[in-house]
């Protein structure tokens, strides 16, 4: 799937960067602008790096309205534009903007583990941290971010949504980055306004106030952000309750599709699937567009393996939706779309779906393991038992009964590691085991 990341680099004359979708262009957040190259940076390598430089020295300068939010798109001309206008503003997607704030973020935050801070220009600084600030000026005049804000002034277009939801975890993100304490400030007031409304929308712009998933799956993200910023155990609550409405869009049943379709052929297992919205009636592989980590990191808090369980049905729809050609669509089940089940065949996909592919498999592990405690969740296709747990730690026998060579990454902590958050970045330091097909192993984790 980064193979596919890096044949959308666009190699223009004056301008290169990286598309998220099949068009040449940038639209920002949502499928995937400005975040589907957080995985390019973290496979660590300097000709991704340069790419990804290019990429943010195109698009960020040329957006950014007086305000300080982003415009929606960017072209390969270098020319701005908007996804929706009314008749006499440029307005904008908040959730677009909530995504960069966070994404950005993450990825100044990952070029430090990676020990590459002096990479990061301080234009691109001046910009997220102004992008920071327009979502705490617009919440202190309006006391809520909407569904859609004018570029130029800051003020609301349209109200009532939880579209910028994402905004709450960039904010926090950005409070500790810039030591800017009113950014956490207003993202704790922002997380109880939209919490006590009981009801998330807004992520799309042709979706609206129809109920959606994805919103439900942001705010998730960000009320568990905010508790490991914070440590306080209510928003660790809050954050278990949106994944439980999140699991309410989580298909329980491996929906049944036409065997003339490429998927329905292959008798695909698609429970799991995360319906998109009352609106777009359709079952996608994964969340537009995440991991799906904050179920992991909600596990973990708790022990509660329902949302173990929840987000490996997630992870195995998305594998079981990849195409005999390799690409991945977005309509796996219960549309009637020509899409649905990828029939046509082909091996054209969606830009987010393959981005979300990369986060789980680079941000999931696909082992937990409890080196002082009988605990121990395997997320992906391979097996794994304790044999032997003693005061020097624990030892697993890994069996991979697959067809394929699999390199697995583990997770193992104490009570003592467990109790800290792991913050954006935890996935550079896990160990990987490489187990080939049909192969037994054992390993030492102390």
């Amino acid at each position: 799937m980064t193979a596919r990341t890096d044949s959308r680099f666009h190699d223009g004359q004056e301008f290169k960067f990286y598309c998220p979708e099949n068009a040449t262009w940038i639209s920002f957040g949502w499928v995937g602008g400005l975040m589907n190259t957080f995985p390019m940076l973290a496979l660590g390598d300097e000709p991704r790096l340069d790419r990804v430089t290019r990429t943010f020295d195109f698009a960020i300068p040329a957006v950014q309205g007086k305000s300080g939010y982003f415009l929606a798109t960017i072209h390969p001309d270098g020319k701005a534009a908007g996804r929706d206008w009314f008749p006499d503003q440029p307005i904008v997607l908040t959730r677009q903007n909530a995504d960069v704030v966070y994404w950005m973020m993450k990825q100044f935050l990952l070029l430090k583990a990676q020990g590459r801070a002096d990479t990061i220009k301080p234009e691109w600084e001046q910009a997220v941290k102004r992008l920071a600030q327009a979502f705490v000026d617009t919440w202190r005049r309006h006391g809520q971010w909407g569904n859609y804000v004018n570029h130029e002034t800051g003020d609301l277009a349209i109200y009532n949504s939880t579209s910028g939801a994402m905004a709450i975890v960039g904010l926090a993100l950005a409070s500790k980055y810039f030591s800017e304490p009113t950014f956490l400030e207003v993202a704790g007031k922002a997380a109880d306004y939209y919490y006590q409304k009981g009801f998330t929308c807004g992520a799309c712009s042709d979706i609206m106030q129809n109920a959606d998933s994805e919103t439900a799956a942001g705010f998730m993200t960000a009320l568990m952000a905010l508790y490991e910023t914070t440590g306080e155990k209510r928003q660790l609550e809050m954050s278990r309750n949106l994944a439980n409405l999140a699991a309410t869009w989580t298909v329980s049943y491996d929906y049944e599709l036409p065997k003339d379709t490429e998927l329905g052929g292959l008798g695909a297992k698609l429970a799991g699937v995360y319906w998109a919205s009352t609106q777009n009636k359709h079952g996608a592989p994964g969340i537009c567009t995440s991991s799906g980590d904050p179920l992991f990191n909600i596990y973990r808090a708790t022990g509660d393996r329902r949302y173990a369980e929840l987000l490996r049905d997630i992870a195995h729809a998305w594998q079981e939706g990849v195409k005999p050609g390799g690409g991945i669509g977005e309509r796996l089940t219960y549309c009637d779309a020509d899409s649905r089940g990828n029939r046509g065949g082909g091996d054209g996909d969606n830009g987010w779906c393959v981005l979300n592919g990369i986060l789980m498999a680079m941000e999931l592990p696909g082992i937990y393991l409890r080196t002082d405690r009988d605990e121990l969740y395997v997320f992906g296709s391979i097996e794994a038992k304790v044999v032997k747990r003693d005061q020097s730690g624990a030892t697993l026998q890994i069996t991979n009964p697959t067809r394929f060579d699999a390199r697995v990454t583990v997770l193992a902590e104490s009570a003592e590691q467990d109790d800290k958050p792991l913050g954006t970045t935890a996935f550079l330091n896990w160990p990987k085991v490489e187990i080939k097909s049909g192969q037994s192993i054992q390993v030492a984790f102390p």
